[in-house]
């Protein structure tokens, strides 16, 4: 895939083909664990027209095109021992981050309804961002205050209908164009892909379990000493949630939420995204048309267990040497319960 650039400084654009250059783009799905950075190295130019960031001088977006790898460079790093530069920057959904969703003027709350797409152009997206028309139609949305537009996006779609998720792609224009944002049904490859250890040679599983996920959470809500609200559920042995106690039950965590006007949801929000955390899949591989937001089966060959995943996050390596390059591919998952 071709890396491309659009270089602009008080002379004007000039765009082309990135060459000799070693880039990583982290994209993600997932607002807990919010990367959607990237960076490049390359060898230090000769002098600043070589320069692809300089601060409030120079400005420059990568991309590759009809994918979401891209973004915008915010940063640089000069490495003088190495005589390497590398940039940093905020991919399209990193770009969504830098914004904050605002209560109008006089409200509360920002609230929204119908079409999706409608809903999704009265948030702040910054310049390079638009959003494509879409059939889904949520009900009434009540966005949390002050929250980034990537998150308030995202929980916008999927309260819409559960497989629901924000896709992100650049649409080039000869050299420039747009990162248009769209309303995405999750794929389920299920009964198309399914990885493991003797899958082939270009495939690196990793499977981990994390043993101190904790079998009973006591939520902490409102109130001082023993008039505080305190709500304790347990997960049985197969992760389901209930507030019936379970003898012996353990790890156990304690998590405050003094500010929660739901107590009980909020708890089972916040135990459920344990839950999810305490299976994780990482897979590398180099020849799989994969995207974020599938669903993709897994198995075990040592214990024959298989699980279903959700992409929520794809690292792209390429290293370019000017003739050739090399790319891969490393995901993370949700694993799905």
């Amino acid at each position: 895939m071709d890396l491309i650039y659009v270089r602009t400084d008080a002379n004007g654009s000039t765009s082309g083909y990135l060459s000799n250059f070693e880039a990583t783009f982290d994209i993600s799905t997932d607002l807990d664990y919010v990367t959607n950075e990237f960076e490049i190295i390359q060898v230090l130019p000769t002098d600043k027209s070589g320069l692809l960031w300089a601060e409030n001088e120079i400005s420059t977006i990568v991309y590759v095109d009809g994918t979401e790898y891209g973004g915008e460079i915010s940063g640089s790093e000069i490495n003088i021992a190495d005589n390497t530069i590398k940039y940093t920057g905020r991919t399209w959904r990193g770009c969504l981050d830098q914004w904050i969703i605002e209560p109008p003027s006089g409200q509360d709350y920002l609230v929204v309804s119908g079409n999706l797409a409608t809903s999704l152009r009265k948030l702040p997206m910054g310049p390079y961002i638009t959003v494509e028309d879409t059939p889904y139609v949520g009900n009434t949305y009540q966005f949390a205050r002050y929250v980034s537009t990537f998150e308030g996006a995202s929980n916008l779609v999927s309260a819409a209908q559960s497989d629901l998720r924000l896709g992100i792609v650049w649409n080039s224009d000869g050299y420039g164009g747009t990162a248009t944002l769209s309303v995405v049904q999750a794929r389920d490859l299920r009964n198309v892909v399914e990885v493991s250890q003797d899958y082939n040679n270009k495939i690196q599983l990793t499977i981990t379990r994390d043993g101190n996920t904790p079998k009973e959470l006591i939520c902490l809500g409102s109130g001082e000493l023993k008039d505080r609200e305190v709500i304790k559920l347990y997960a049985d042995d197969d992760w389901n949630i209930s507030q019936v106690p379970i003898a012996g039950a353990y790890p156990v965590a304690a998590y405050d939420f003094s500010s929660s006007e739901n107590l009980l949801a909020d708890g089972r929000k916040h135990f459920l995204e344990l839950i999810h955390n305490h299976e994780q899949i990482e897979v590398t591989i180099n020849d799989l048309d994969i995207q974020l937001s599938d669903i993709i089966g897994a198995r075990d060959v040592l214990t024959g267990e298989t699980v279903s995943a959700e992409i929520t996050s794809i690292i792209w390596r390429c290293e370019n040497f000017g003739d050739y390059q090399i790319e891969n591919y490393e995901y993370k998952t949700r694993v799905l319960m």
